[in-house]
């Protein structure tokens, strides 16, 4: 489970991307640098609530939480962001894909910790915070350099990838949710 969990955080990671994309996705559809910086402030706003509110909330199950409120959340939010571009749905549907990536980063911030945590020894603890973060990283660099390729070719593109991704790591995690249900 441990090793599933490092490969759905590692496939999460390809589709997390430097709020950077929506930022300018905003400010070039709404003509305004300051509608795109508000975005980034909407999204560290929601991602810290939901951090604090989820690791507040007692019986919540990790894995279940980690894959709907944070992998899966992710892929819609990053459709939700895409289409309005995509469609021009205007600033509020932006807003509420930021919103959305807010929540899943601050559920996928406190779940997966606790999920290594519970999942390896005491005394590799370290080891396996250490996997968790080497995956986190290769994942994020990956994701900005793919992220980045599609964005300079469609928007669109690179926000639908990041939901395809996000959304193979959910199903990942629902694997292992099945299979840990049977045994």
């Amino acid at each position: 489970m441990f090793r599933a969990l490092l490969l759905s955080a590692t496939l999460f990671g390809f589709s997390y991307y430097a709020l950077g994309f929506p930022i300018v996705t905003v400010a070039q559809s709404q003509g305004s640098l300051v509608l795109g910086i508000i975005t980034f402030g909407v999204y560290l706003s929601v991602s810290a609530i939901a951090g604090y509110l989820l690791g507040s909330v007692r019986g919540r199950r990790p894995f279940r939480t980690l894959w709907t409120l944070g992998y899966l959340l992710a892929a819609i939010s990053s459709l939700i962001i895409g289409l309005s571009y995509a469609f021009n749905y205007g600033l509020g549907l932006y807003y509420i894909g930021a919103a959305g990536l807010g929540f899943a980063t601050g559920s996928v911030e406190t779940f997966e910790p606790v999920l290594i945590s519970t999942l390896v020894k005491s005394r590799k603890l370290s080891s396996g915070m250490g996997w968790l973060s080497s995956s986190r990283a290769l994942g994020l660099f990956v994701s900005n350099i793919v992220m980045g390729a599609l964005f300079v070719f469609s928007e669109f593109d690179s926000y639908l990838y990041a939901a395809i991704t996000a959304c193979a790591a959910a199903m990942i995690l629902v694997a292992v949710e099945l299979k840990r249900a049977k045994a």
